[in-house]
């Protein structure tokens, strides 16, 4: 029988490019490779960045049969290597002679008796592999919950504890691998200044697959060396994000305890940050939505910008062309070196400070964001204008974010004779289409993509 324990010699092969380049053509993780070729994700891991330079045949073996490829199209040498050659099992058709010639008589058959043992030792075998594979897929396919900021994941079936995270530093949310329900993503409250805030764990064990956080030093970059001074990166909401690929990558929101900064972050199945976009106060609701028609999703995303010039509410659109840099521009942070890179950002401007100073709020916000298709790419979507909690009207905008209408909410309405003197809303005010034409012009908006139809205005 061939000796599969012999070295290859992969130097100058090119082969942790093809080892990987297969492995993502399959949408599999290093630890998926790793499972079914019975290796270990180290292995795979190592293997992919050239760390191994002679591998034992058997190992380039189990690889080739999990990706379902020849030997030759994973190791790139020619004739493929080594094929796996069974033992030919030998054929006894004529009974052999001894010396005189005559055939040999079978030897007689084992009595049931003796042969008893025997098949329960293989019974018992089968039951406790069933077991094990029961066991196995009651483990990848746990069940977890997160209460009181702690993570506890138990087996599908007895419920058993299989494994946790504490309440400190404390789990925010935990959510299926967009890519494989056997990896669980967890992110969490507040760990360090600085520090990787989201996790990729295997779902049976609890293994640590790998870490990731934002870019932070391209956040400084953008509103200034001081922005995450005196507090801690939390992470936010999590979301499978198809933006056109395919493949689905991770959405992962992060924000700062202290200050303003938002930032979302697009990454794929190894942890490697695809995108990120900044912005200069808290985002509140998201859309994943194909916009224009050509099959690629858009993120859209909704809700305040603090920067002192503006304090107004703020809708934004992302796409895999257009998923880079910050909320910066002319009037807020003009001396930034990173770009607004967004497909659309529309700002709007503040109710001025009469207005907002009885409704103890300093800033208006954009929330409960809804899109409404229609035809050849023109859509409509509305969203509440307020602050946080209380929507002081519906604003509507066309597919490029332009404003087209604001419909003050009767609740408003109904309490502004107790909170205004009334010069601030008698034939003026939120409620006065003149008022509101001129505040709604007041709107800017940046990014590639123009506005369009007549009720467009702004920037």
């Amino acid at each position: 029988m061939k000796n599969y324990s012999q070295n290859v010699d992969l130097r100058g092969l090119d082969f942790p490019r093809r080892l990987r380049d297969l492995r993502e053509e399959r949408h599999l993780t290093q630890a998926d490779l790793g499972d079914k070729a019975g290796l270990s994700y180290r292995t795979v891991h190592d293997l992919e960045l050239g760390k191994r330079e002679r591998v034992q045949e058997k190992t380039l073996m189990l690889l080739a049969q999990a990706l379902d490829v020849p030997l030759a199209e994973l190791t790139g040498i020619p004739n493929g290597g080594s094929e796996v050659q069974g033992e030919e099992s030998p054929r006894g058709d004529i009974p052999a002679g001894d010396e005189n010639g005559l055939a040999q008589v079978a030897a007689p058959a084992p009595s049931r008796r003796r042969l008893a043992p025997v098949l329960f030792g293989v019974v018992l075998v089968l039951l406790g592999i069933a077991g094990f594979a029961g066991w196995r897929w009651a483990c990848s396919h746990a069940d977890w919950s997160v209460q009181g900021n702690e993570l506890v994941v138990r087996d599908a079936v007895f419920g058993t504890r299989l494994w946790g995270i504490g309440a400190d530093p404390g789990v925010h949310q935990c959510i299926p691998a967009p890519w494989s329900d056997r990896v669980l993503i967890v992110n969490f409250l507040a760990r360090t200044p600085r520090g990787e805030v989201l996790e990729a764990r295997d779902r049976a064990g609890g293994k640590v697959l790998w870490t990731a956080g934002p870019d932070l030093g391209a956040v400084e970059a953008a509103f200034g060396a001081d922005v995450f001074a005196g507090g801690n990166i939390l992470g936010g909401w999590l979301a499978s994000l198809d933006l056109g690929s395919g493949a689905p990558d991770l959405l992962a929101a992060f924000h700062h305890s202290h200050n303003y900064p938002f930032i979302l972050c697009r990454f794929d199945r190894d942890g490697k940050l695809l995108g990120q976009y900044a912005n200069h106060g808290h985002f509140n609701d998201h859309l994943i939505v194909d916009l224009d028609g050509d099959g690629a999703n858009e993120l859209v995303v909704s809700g305040t910008n603090n920067a002192r010039c503006y304090e107004g509410a703020t809708v934004v659109i992302l796409d895999a062309d257009h998923f880079r840099g910050a909320s910066v521009d002319s009037l807020a942070h003009p001396e930034s070196s990173e770009p607004d890179s967004a497909l659309v950002r529309l700002v709007l401007p503040n109710f001025p400070a009469p207005y907002m100073v009885p409704l103890e709020a300093r800033r208006l916000h954009a929330f409960s964001l809804k899109h409404f298709p229609g035809e050849g790419g023109h859509s409509r979507f509305s969203l509440d204008v307020g602050p946080m909690g209380f929507p002081l009207g519906t604003l509507n905008l066309d597919e490029t974010l332009a404003p087209v209408g604001f419909v003050v909410h009767d609740k408003y309405q109904e309490i502004m004779p107790s909170i205004y003197p009334p010069e601030l809303f008698t034939e003026t005010g939120p409620t006065d289409p003149a008022w509101l034409a001129r505040w709604l012009a007041g709107h800017l908006r940046f990014g590639s993509r123009p506005a369009t139809g007549p009720t467009a205005t702004g920037p």
